[in-house]
């Protein structure tokens, strides 16, 4: 043992250590241990004799001497070191100190021996990387979240923290959010409102639950569902808000609410639809029938020209209804819309002072349509623009292709073709944006409120969409997105117009009106006709002829008839009868997917009421010239 340290200071040393908590050593220069308490014996599992007189190498191992001997040395030159380290211990293990090397300075001033004190923090550093991994944790989340989160003071209500959503949802960086009072988010004028209900939420301590708005940096106001909840972090009351953006719900919400409102209108269309257009039909199919027989010079001529096209606005009527109903679904076909939209638009101009602009791109694709119901639609919209307008002044319409992944529609294979309509008007109130294409909704005195709703319902049954820009005082914008074709087609031109004649053309309605009128039509095309009341009838005609050797070439089915065998029953047996049937139907309304996918059905064609002469010729042509 050294000579520097007597035996009486080593026993007074020994005495006054003994029963600290600490690990407490002497070390003398030459690395030996002089003195060690009884925590420190009983952390190495050893006598006292083992340690005392050993080497700090021999009881801590070569790789721990190497470790620390740099700051025994700087010890042993009058300095004292204080550092933290994991040191391994052979009864207790590996554990997390605080070292701490005090100078004993001998006769001289000469630094002798270096008391070690080592206290065991083990635990404490576990609970410090437990709660850092929870910090992280917790950090992770809060800036992963799918909402914006912001954290205030309690007492303050000042924000100390956001998360990158945050950031978005507010359109401010971090920095602007942090120091800000939480009444400061919210739109101005309402600050008192939102400091009280802080106020109350912290005093009750509890969750909560509300709708309510913020304030973005550029003034716009954003609706938002917030749930609060008080936290005690440490010493600190905290309040932890997390705000859901509720702008696509409230878009969502507005188009629920306006598919209803259509959805109510077209029961009601599809109430009177069909018994109208078979009445209709009935009328109008006369007049083109008396056409016919009257000399087109004739002052009878005139006055029937005039009752077939007061007819054919009743029947646009009836159309423009059944946009709303379940049985207005398109009959798409690839249409190349490039030179019709100028026509269009000029049709809705003439009569007025208005003219029409067009920028038809070139390349503009064909889109996958109806080509009557688009036809409607963009009339309805022309002539709203031109009424906006006191009927003069310019429409400017563009039509592009378009891939639509900005404006939140799916994307689609062979994109979008999109139409843009604006014009010089008065344009559109803030409040009524939210109505226009509301049924029945109308700012106009002699307006009917169908136009723009069909023409809203019509797009959509599309899969398109169909939007408005207006600023009160400087005219409108409609955008206009319908599904582009994948590839083109021209029905017209498969139609053959020969050879024709004489073929032979079974018809079944229900209304006795309409059967007279095809026994009229159908022989003027110069085919034969028989008819039939309702479906049953029908088959039973198909059968006989079948058999006799005189088969029908095509069968006219009325999908609808009240209380008897309609067309697609009909169907169904008639192709059991003759797998090749050819049939079409006829139909003033229907529900049925049929009218809109015939061709699934092993149909050849559909006929809407009410038909003229002309409709029911090429009809017939397009259904007896098609491949079977």
């Amino acid at each position: 043992m050294s000579d520097i340290v007597s035996d009486e200071t080593v026993l007074r040393f020994r005495h006054f250590i003994a029963g600290a908590p600490d690990h407490i050593s002497i070390v003398g220069r030459d690395y030996r241990y002089l003195v060690v308490n009884d925590a420190y014996l009983t952390a190495h599992g050893r006598a006292r004799a083992e340690i005392v007189g050993g080497t700090v190498a021999d009881l801590l191992g070569e790789e721990t001497f190497s470790r620390i001997k740099p700051s025994l040395d700087r010890a042993f030159s009058g300095e004292t070191v204080n550092f933290f380290d994991w040191i391994d211990f052979s009864a207790i293990g590996r554990r997390y100190m605080n070292v701490v090397y005090y100078p004993l300075t001998g006769e001289g001033g000469v630094v002798s021996n270096v008391v070690v004190n080592s206290r065991d923090l083990t635990e404490l550093k576990e609970a410090q990387e437990r709660l850092k991994e929870s910090e992280e944790k917790y950090r992770h989340l809060f800036e992963h979240l799918n909402d914006a989160a912001f954290l205030a003071d309690t007492a303050t209500g000042i924000i100390l923290d956001t998360n990158k959503k945050g950031e978005e949802l507010l359109g401010r960086t971090r920095g602007e959010i942090i120091g800000m009072h939480q009444s400061r988010i919210h739109p101005a004028g309402r600050e008192d409102e939102y400091r009280g209900r802080f106020a109350r939420h912290v005093d009750k301590g509890k969750l909560a639950d509300f709708e309510g708005e913020v304030e973005r940096k550029d003034k716009t106001v954003v609706p938002v569902h917030v749930s609060a909840e008080v936290l005690v972090l440490g010493e600190k009351r905290l309040i932890l808000g997390i705000f859901r953006d509720l702008t696509e719900t409230r878009r969502l919400e507005a188009e629920i609410l306006k598919a209803q409102k259509l959805e109510s209108v077209g029961l009601l269309a599809g109430g009177i639809a069909h018994e109208f257009n078979n009445i209709l039909t009935g009328i109008y199919g006369n007049i083109s029938l008396a056409k016919m027989l009257l000399s087109p010079t004739g002052k009878p001529y005139e006055a029937v020209s005039r009752a077939e096209a007061a007819s054919l606005r009743a029947g646009n009527l009836t159309k423009q209804l059944l946009t709303f109903s379940k049985g207005g679904a398109p009959v798409k076909r690839a249409v190349s819309i490039k030179g019709l939209i100028p026509e269009w638009c000029s049709l809705a101009a003439s009569g007025s002072e208005a003219r029409c602009a067009c920028d038809i791109r070139e390349d503009l694709r064909d889109a996958a349509i109806d080509e009557g119901q688009i036809a409607q639609a963009l009339r309805n919209i022309f002539v709203n623009a031109i009424e906006s307008m006191d009927g003069s002044g310019v429409v400017r319409v563009a039509a592009w292709n378009d891939d639509a992944e900005n404006h939140g529609l799916p994307a689609r294979k062979g994109g979008y073709v999109a139409i843009s309509i604006k014009d010089e008007g008065r344009g559109i109130k803030e409040e009524d944006l939210q109505r226009i294409f509301d049924p029945f909704y109308t700012t106009k005195e002699k307006g009917s409120g169908l136009g723009l709703s069909a023409a809203y319902s019509i797009v959509k049954r599309h899969e398109g969409h169909l939007t408005v820009r207006s600023v009160h005082g400087r005219g409108s914008v409609f955008h206009m997105y319908l599904p582009a074709a994948l590839k083109a087609g021209d029905e017209e031109n498969a139609w053959v117009v020969s050879g024709l004649s004489g073929k032979r053309v079974l018809v079944m309605d229900d209304e006795e009106m309409i059967r007279d009128l095809v026994k009229e039509m159908l022989p003027m095309l110069g085919y034969a006709v028989e008819v039939s009341r309702d479906g049953d009838e029908a088959v039973l005609l198909y059968s006989e002829a079948k058999e006799a050797g005189r088969p029908f070439d095509l069968v006219i089915l009325d999908l609808t008839v009240p209380g008897g065998t309609g067309g697609r029953e009909a169907l169904k047996r008639l192709q059991e009868i003759d797998p090749r049937v050819r049939a079409i139907v006829s139909s003033g309304y229907s529900n049925d997917p049929i009218m809109a996918d015939y061709g699934r059905y092993g149909l050849k064609g559909v006929m809407a009421k009410p038909f003229s002469m002309a409709s029911l010729k090429d009809a017939v042509k397009g259904a007896l010239s098609a491949d079977n």
